[in-house]
């Protein structure tokens, strides 16, 4: 039987090279150079989330490894591998790469949601009326079968507000397509929606497209939303 090191060795010998990708601006690919964000770091993710789907702990953690090994200085890579450690029983490593991760990157945590789902709009641009609509109601289904009512309406399917709210509620929901899909009906309705394009940044990021995400980030700062160029700072960086 292979030893985990053995296996190790043998992926980083089949690492293969990645082609770059064209883009559009709604709904595919950003007009950037992929390589630029991190291709082959991202490619060991979503492998790394994959296994970690199929319950494929140990798979999951070699190419964690190998997001770590690609480039050290990868908060997320670390975040990851502390989840994967963790499934294995492994606290005691996992706390550590924790603590790496958060030395890297203060805002990682929050973007996993590491704990807690609601994390995730300390990163977000949330509207604080709905945040508080959230905390009355207790229930996000609810809300956004409110808000999905409210969509229906003539009114409504003109309001890109109420696209981008059901947008971020899916992002807390894990539905990061649904989101991006609501996202871009914000978009369509008004091209110039800063938050709009953050917050798609945020989902395509955690849905394992960063190209997009950090293409997104640099359209919200260019239509005035600072802080989007802190998350280029912190998750488009390397």
């Amino acid at each position: 039987m292979k030893t985990y090191v053995q296996i190790l060795s043998i992926a980083l010998l089949s690492l293969s090279t990645y082609t770059d990708v064209a883009a559009q601006l709604y709904r595919n690919v950003a007009p950037v150079e992929t390589r630029r964000y991190g291709s082959f770091i991202n490619e060991h993710i979503n492998r790394g989330d994959r296994h970690m789907q199929r319950g494929e702990f140990e798979q999951a953690l070699i190419a964690y490894d190998l997001a770590v090994m690609q480039s050290p200085g990868f908060a997320e890579s670390y975040i990851k591998r502390a989840i994967a450690k963790m499934r294995l029983g492994d606290m005691r490593s996992a706390e550590e790469d924790q603590r790496m991760a958060v030395r890297l990157n203060p805002y990682v945590m929050d973007l996993y949601g590491y704990g807690d789902p609601m994390r995730k709009t300390a990163v977000m641009a949330f509207d604080d009326s709905l945040s508080t609509r959230l905390r009355e109601d207790g229930n996000i289904y609810l809300t956004i079968n409110d808000i999905t009512q409210d969509i229906q309406s003539s009114a409504g399917r003109r309001n890109a507000a109420l696209f981008k709210y059901r947008g971020n509620l899916m992002v807390l929901l894990g539905r990061y397509l649904d989101a991006i899909d609501d996202y871009n009906e914000a978009i369509l309705l008004d091209s110039e929606y800063a938050e709009a394009y953050y917050n798609r940044g945020i989902a395509r990021i955690l849905a394992g497209n960063r190209a997009d995400a950090c293409y997104d980030f640099m359209l919200s700062t260019q239509f005035g939303f600072e802080r989007g160029d802190t998350k280029i700072e912190h998750f488009c960086a390397f």
